[in-house]
C-alpha cells in the first residue's frame, strides 16, 4: 500500500511540500530498503520526524529530493529507544544535490539531549550547504552543556557566507529524560 501511495506522490501529484510522521517514515524506509529509491523531483519543503535509529537513511532521503530548499528534521523517541545500544552512524558517500545548489533553510529539533554523532551531522550540513541562509536548532540541555555545545556550534566552518545559526535553548527540567 505504501508503495502505491509513494509512487503516486512522486509521479502524479508533483508534491512540493511534504510532512512525514515517524510512522509513515517507517513505511518509506521499508520501501527504500526493498526497492528502487524514489525521486521526489518537485519537493521543495520537507518536514520529517526521525528516531535516532532512522538517521542512517537520511542520505537516501536527501538524495531523493534534488529541489529541496527547506528541511525540518525533528528527532523523536523511537518505539524501541531504550533498547538501542548505540547511535546510528550517518554516512554520506556524496553530497546530495539539494545541499550543493538549493537548500536555504534547515531546522533541527530534538526532544532529548545531544547524542553521539549529532555534531558531525550538523557540521556536515553547515560545511556542504553552499547557499544555506539559516540553520535553526531547538534543543534541550543543561546550562553547562549548552555553553559547550554553543561554543562548538559557532566554531564550525560554514560553506555559505550568509548562513545564520539560530539556537533555542529549552531547559532540561521541562522534558522527559532520555536514557540511551
Amino acid at each position: 500500500m505504501i508503495c502505491n501511495i509513494l509512487t503516486d506522490v512522486t509521479d502524479t501529484w508533483r508534491v512540493k511540500d511534504l510532512v512525514i510522521s515517524n510512522l509513515i517514515w517507517k513505511g518509506i524506509l521499508q520501501y527504500f530498503k526493498s526497492g528502487p529509491v524514489l525521486q521526489f523531483r518537485d519537493l521543495s519543503r520537507l518536514n520529517v520526524k526521525f528516531s535516532k535509529s532512522d538517521l542512517e537513511m537520511l542520505p537516501i532521503l536527501l538524495e531523493s529530493c534534488p529541489k529541496l530548499e527547506s528541511f525540518v528534521l525533528e528527532l523523536v523517541k523511537g518505539k524501541y529507544i531504550f533498547r538501542e545500544k548505540k547511535d546510528s552512524k550517518v554516512m554520506f558517500s556524496t553530497v546530495p544535490q539539494c545541499l550543493v545548489s538549493l537548500l536555504k533553510f534547515v531546522e533541527w529539533k530534538r526532544a532529548y539531549s545531544l547524542f553521539e554523532g549529532e555534531m558531525e551531522l550538523i557540521r556536515y550540513f553547515l560545511k556542504n550547504s553552499t547557499i544555506l541562509e539559516k540553520f535553526r536548532l531547538d534543543a534541550y540541555s543543561t546550562e553547562k552543556a549548552k555553553c559547550a555545545f554553543l561554543q562548538e556550534l559557532l566554531a564550525m566552518p560554514r560553506c555559505s557566507s550568509i548562513c545564520e545559526i539560530h539556537y533555542s535553548f529549552i531547559p532540561r527540567k521541562n522534558i522527559e529524560y532520555f536514557v540511551g
